[in-house]
């Protein structure tokens, strides 16, 4: 019965971890819309220099 249980369980936590890492992306995401621009910049100058 335990190991019926626990794979669900697990796949359950992986799940919510997923969703998780998932927000957090998508909350760097927009907090770096701003900075999208300058990053951008950035790297050209980079690929020039």
């Amino acid at each position: 019965m335990a190991r019926a249980v626990n794979p669900v369980r697990t796949d359950y936590s992986n799940t919510q971890m997923g969703l998780m890492g998932t927000l957090i992306v998508a909350l760097i995401a927009v907090l770096m819309i701003p900075f999208a621009p300058f990053i951008l910049l950035g790297l050209v100058w980079r690929a020039i220099h």
